[in-house]
């Protein structure tokens, strides 16, 4: 919380894990990034909130590219173009929120898209956050992510109160907020010193932890140990916590694992104890697949700019509300009539697909090969992008750029084949 210009916390009973982290990463600690000259628009005290998760908060949301689902293409479709023409500035470059400060690893400035993601033509949950938060807040916003693609919250972001090592990134996030905070007027000189407050966590992950039903299993509990002990840790008792769900493959995803980790999410959030200062955002209404998406990789919500920014604007809203805003709009419970008759059109064109390719490759000599609108779902132990598995005995190879791909990718390297001929069991 506020103390002496800066935000002061990490108590002694995470502060010997912090030390064994720091001497274990002191070789490769990378030097201090250039400072930004984002000015200060907002009023202090400085109103921090952090955002923590795996890949998907990372973010991978498509900007540009004449593909579906891209940013670009929603603002040249007149149907769509209203919806986000206020990324787009005066002088035609995308917006600049200079109230709203972010950092990500190395990168720190104004809120944009294209910064603060997985690439610089990629956005991630920090956009939809941050601006919803920025018109909210009068006070300047920071926004400090710290996100690891491949990790889980049964390990590597294990919180103290869960037993067993402490995960490397909870200690590791701790350390990051910490630094960030002790020297934000180095990194933004433009910061009034007048004192920071952290006001709240946004949390968006689950992947890794739906690979194995114990880790899914254990998600509720090890989900509130980690709000519990952030809470401690960052010495705000009641900080305000937003859970983005992990909705990738929609309504119509029926793995359990997956099932159980959305089902442990909710769980948390209608915890009497929590009442009032931890909310779930139900995000399946935001998945967008294959065939309207930049690349069928569901398990990254299908690269599509939309279900990222979605995201982050469904979880923006419910932090305004903990922060004593507007209530949120209440989590849907199932597709809307209308989207289950489009999901229905969807399958019929994808069964015409399956049904001209298998006739094609009959044609061509080729058995038939069922392929996937995304990777399929690995069994437990095992990781997406490897040779290891197999989906209904359909192999899969590792490629740099699609983590892991049907067979029937190779050669052609196109991915509309796949994604048209969609298997309907394995949402990942």
């Amino acid at each position: 919380m506020r103390a002496g210009g800066i935000c002061q916390f990490i108590p002694v009973s995470v502060a010997a894990g912090l030390l064994a982290l720091g001497q274990a990463w002191g070789a490769e600690k990378p030097p201090p990034p250039p400072a930004t000259n984002s000015p200060q628009i907002g009023k202090s005290p400085v109103k921090v909130f952090i955002l923590a998760g795996q890949s998907n908060m990372e973010g991978h949301g498509t900007i540009r590219g004449p593909k579906k689902g891209t940013l670009e293409t929603f603002l040249k479709d007149p149907a769509s173009a209203d919806r986000y023409k206020h990324l787009v500035a005066k002088d035609g470059k995308w917006t600049v929120r200079d109230d709203v400060w972010c950092v990500y690893w190395d990168d720190k400035g104004s809120l944009t898209p294209g910064r603060f993601a997985g690439s610089d033509n990629e956005i991630g949950p920090e956009l939809g956050i941050g601006l919803k938060v920025g018109d909210y807040l009068d006070n300047q916003v920071l926004l400090i992510k710290v996100a690891v693609g491949g990790t889980s919250l049964a390990q590597d972001w294990r919180p103290p109160g869960s037993g067993g090592k402490v995960g490397d990134w909870y200690l590791g996030m701790l350390e990051r907020v910490k630094e960030q905070l002790k020297n934000l007027k180095t990194g933004f000189p433009h910061y009034d010193g007048m004192g920071c407050e952290i006001a709240g966590f946004c949390w968006h992950q689950g992947w890794q932890d739906g690979c194995s039903t114990d880790m899914a299993n254990a998600y509720e509990t090890n989900m509130v140990n980690f709000i519990k002990d952030v809470r401690k840790d960052l010495g705000a008792p009641n900080l305000p916590f937003v859970i983005g769900g992990s909705g990738f493959g929609g309504w119509e995803q029926k793995i359990d694992r997956r099932l159980k980790i959305m089902e442990a999410q909710k769980a948390v959030a209608s915890r009497p104890e929590f009442k009032g200062n931890v909310l779930y955002v139900e995000t399946r209404d935001f998945f967008r697949d294959g065939p309207v998406s930049p690349r069928p990789i569901r398990y990254h919500w299908c690269c599509n700019f939309e279900s990222y920014y979605l995201i982050g604007d469904g979880m923006g809203k419910a932090m305004v509300e903990l922060l004593g805003g507007p209530k949120a709009p209440a989590n849907s419970t199932g597709p809307a009539e209308k989207q289950q008759a489009e999901d229905h059109q969807m399958k019929i064109a994808r069964g015409s697909h399956c049904v001209g390719y298998a006739l094609f490759t009959l044609l061509l000599g080729m058995p038939p090969t069922r392929g996937a609108a995304s990777p399929a779902e690995p069994p437990e132990g095992q990781s997406a992008g490897t040779s290891s598995w197999k989906a209904d005995e359909m192999p899969v190879y590792s490629d740099p750029d699609d983590h892991a791909m049907p067979a029937c990718f190779r050669g052609s390297r196109t991915p509309e084949l796949c994604q048209n001929c969609a298997r309907m069991a394995d949402l990942e």
